[in-house]
């Protein structure tokens, strides 16, 4: 029997993108041009333009961090001259909750926003106001939702009936147009502790990056995503065992996309320790079989995931093209049957290809607008049955 699946690897997973039409959270462009309207004889020390040009009044020179969500309650620190205990300092047209003060530096939290965008940051006294122009950035809070999407996998492909074989890991990544709602395994089925055949998953809005340079997965071995300008995403493949190691932190570095600022998630994606399959018992000399009736998937070895997914193609008579895929969504419990009413092509005497992942998540979140790392973390062993 001669099964070239190239289908396997990232190609497995089912097309769940859509480019939408928007690129991101709008930011404000505003540029202050106000002019002085008192007629002090004194000229301001800072650079900005702002309305009051007393030379005694506090400047505002820098913040950090320069972003936040809409919620608020972001803490950063404004820097300048001349604060003094009366000095308040405003994002926008709100004031910020003052946290501590020196001369040149205070401590503050972000006072809430309703839409995102960039705001003025300015410090304000008896003497004056200083300002720095469109200083901090609001995104749309993503709390309970996800940022971004994404997969840093590896195969172990197992047993006999593979054409060449080569175990190897691959990564993709897409930036989300705004924070959604939205779970790994809905690409796969609608619900957890079901199957479904050929279905196709809900679409999420990705982002078009206006700059999209190089993702950086840092972890035991820095892993490099180069733009892949075809669909939007970044993605690699063919990394070796010592690029994806199981059981392992990575953290994300994503850069500036001009709508988005550069950001690392610490921890941003996590990789499923390794494990082996015993039914189908792939470790047979010649192909395992496997029944419509009572059609088992066990597995064990290593610490649990957060879930697993089964892949399951059943092929045609010559083993060479896809007659139906199956996709399945269950608890990491060791054991799962495939049901038998899920299949419309079934027929005694085909190949079919379980590939078994699975998925760890990671539980880091993005600093800038408080949205999940949707990236997983995934462990795959695939091999070949055939059917009775």
């Amino acid at each position: 029997m001669h099964l070239l699946l190239l289908t396997l690897g990232c190609g497995l997973t089912p097309v769940i993108f859509s480019e939408g039409d928007d690129t991101g959270p709008n930011l404000d462009s505003e540029n202050e041009t106000d002019t002085d309207t008192d007629s002090d004889s004194d000229t301001d020390a800072d650079s900005d333009t702002d309305s009051d040009s007393d030379a005694d009044a506090p400047t505002v020179s820098s913040v950090d961090p320069i972003y936040g969500t809409s919620l608020g309650g972001t803490r950063v620190t404004v820097r300048g001259t001349r604060f003094d205990s009366a000095t308040t300092v405003k994002f926008g047209t709100r004031n910020a909750q003052i946290v501590s003060q020196t001369p040149t530096e205070i401590v503050v939290t972000t006072p809430s926003q309703s839409t995102g965008g960039a705001v003025d940051v300015a410090a304000q006294n008896q003497d004056g106001t200083g300002k720095l122009p469109s200083a901090f950035t609001y995104f749309d809070d993503g709390t309970g939702k996800i940022g971004i999407i994404g997969e840093l996998y590896w195969f172990d492909y197992v047993g006999v009936g593979w054409s060449n074989p080569v175990d190897e890991g691959g990564a993709w990544l897409y930036q989300l147009d705004v924070p959604q709602e939205y779970e790994f395994w809905e690409a796969y089925t609608p619900q957890m502790e079901s199957c479904r055949s050929e279905y196709q998953g809900p679409q999420v809005t990705i982002f078009t990056a206006s700059r999209p340079g190089a993702v950086t997965l840092s972890g035991p071995s820095s892993v490099s995503l180069p733009w892949v300008s075809a669909d939007n995403s970044w993605a690699t493949n063919g990394l070796n065992s010592n690029q994806v190691q199981a059981g392992s932190d990575y953290d994300i570095v994503i850069p500036d996309l001009g709508t988005f600022p550069e950001s690392t998630i610490v921890g941003g994606v996590h990789t499923a320790a390794a494990f082996s399959v015993s039914r189908p018992d792939f470790g047979l000399s010649s192909l395992p079989n496997v029944t419509k009736s009572n059609f088992q998937i066990s597995w064990g070895g290593g610490n649990k995931g957060d879930y697993m997914i089964a892949i399951v193609q059943l092929y045609d008579a010559a083993g060479v093209n896809i007659a139906e895929t199956i996709t399945c969504a269950f608890a990491d419990d060791g054991a799962f049957t495939v049901p038998s009413n899920i299949w419309s092509s079934w027929a005694a005497g085909r190949p079919v290809v379980v590939a078994l992942n699975r998925v760890e998540l990671s539980g880091a979140y993005i600093d800038y607008n408080n949205a999940d790392s949707g990236m997983v973390g995934s462990y795959t062993v695939a091999g070949v049955a055939l059917t009775q």
